[in-house]
């Protein structure tokens, strides 16, 4: 895995940037092309590659500039800035995790009186209809401070999500990296793609026991959205505070889901009324309408989340030795396909697994050969 993802050494706003090894490229690539046959190959889906960046303009018109964003929450003392839900989320959290621990007996624990536990159980469970003003609240009520330094933060405040930068000679045009974009569905629609999603998230590896779809309160979802459902998957940071499996909180808005072609009637025009009168006498006209409204479903990945949450959930290690991981990724998406490992040392071998190497690799079938004088074993076990 260390080969796969390389993680340099950005610090304060610039960490979390990972760039990838060869295995690493490899297995992006390989999800991508595999999103590109289950999606785009086998629903028949049009494949668009559009500009990632687009005028200030355009995205102030729809609204992303002002509405596409978070609160967040400043600690003035290091500096560092914090989403205001997922840091109440993190301390409450972590005093009711304190508080099992002091009720089971561990004395360096602190415990909370049966109101205050259960009052934070009722937060937790509805913090996502939390906006700023509320989330400010939490955190003055129960003094919730930052958890690397125990410093105080500042009241949240609207951080928006658009990327700005600028172009041209004189950079005096503003421009935004693209954001997501209009996600309308209707029921039938939804459920299909809901399915889609969950197959293609276990063709790439991920652990079915580890996947849930939730679907998004009012005031998660992006002002342009009439629904929206994440598929979330679980890792090693939230493996023990959510529960996983599928959980559906209320059925999908419905709203319309075809756009019908008005009927047009033909009108007769007979030639001789034309000309004797000058007039066309035109029948009486019944037009039957019926409205849709078009109905657009946007399928957005990050395909980084899905790669290294796919890493982990194939992750193991032998139950002998746990300095002996094992990454069982699937074949459609494993870097290399094929161990050439000959059983002999002989070098009369070794040319024909070299051409068969070079045949495999004109096949566009990655491989990897051995020609080790390790056992046949041993190097099986490698490759694993």
């Amino acid at each position: 895995m260390d080969a796969a993802i390389i993680p340099p050494n950005y610090q304060g706003d610039n960490r979390g940037r990972y760039d990838y090894g060869p295995p690493g490229c490899a297995l992006q690539v390989n999800i991508v092309e595999e999103w590109r046959s289950h999606f785009v190959i086998e629903e028949n889906i049009m494949e668009l590659v559009c500009t990632a960046i687009m005028p200030a303009e355009d995205l102030k018109t729809s609204c992303h500039v002002d509405r596409f964003a978070d609160f967040k929450c400043r600690d003035p003392v290091r500096g560092e800035h914090l989403r205001a839900d997922h840091l109440v989320k993190g301390v409450l959290e972590t005093r009711l995790e304190n508080h099992g621990k002091a009720v089971a007996g561990q004395s360096k624990y602190t415990k909370l009186d049966e109101a205050t536990a259960a009052e934070f159980e009722s937060i937790l469970a509805k913090l996502d209809s939390y906006g700023g003003p509320e989330l400010g609240e939490l955190v003055e009520q129960y003094g919730i401070r930052n958890p690397n330094g125990d410093c105080k933060v500042l009241p949240p405040v609207p951080f928006n999500l658009m990327f700005q930068s600028t172009i041209g000679p004189s950079a005096a045009a503003p421009i935004f990296l693209q954001p997501e974009t209009a996600p309308l569905v209707d029921n039938e629609t939804l459920g299909h793609f809901l399915v889609r999603i969950y197959l293609f998230l276990l063709k790439t590896g991920a652990d079915p026991a580890r996947v849930r779809f939730r679907q998004h309160l009012n005031n998660e979802m992006a002002h342009y959205a009439c629904d929206y459902w994440a598929a979330e998957l679980s890792t090693k940071v939230t493996l023990d505070k959510k529960v996983l499996g599928p959980r559906f909180k209320k059925d999908a808005t419905a709203i319309e889901a075809a756009v019908a072609t008005l009927a047009q009637t033909t009108l007769a025009r007979p030639a001789d009324e034309l000309v004797q009168n000058a007039v066309i006498t035109l029948p009486d006209i019944v037009e039957h309408t019926r409205k849709y409204t078009p109905n657009v479903i946007e399928q957005s990945f990050g395909n980084g989340r899905i790669l290294y949450s796919v890493l982990e959930h194939v992750h193991w290690h032998r139950p002998d030795d746990v300095t002996r991981g094992v990454l069982s990724l699937p074949m459609l998406v494993a870097p290399t396909k094929v161990l050439i490992a000959p059983l002999s040392s002989n070098q009369v071998i070794q040319p024909s697994a070299k051409k068969l190497a070079a045949r495999l690799r004109r096949l566009h079938i990655a491989n990897d050969a051995d020609s080790s004088s390790t056992s046949i074993d041993k190097r099986y076990a490698c490759a694993q």
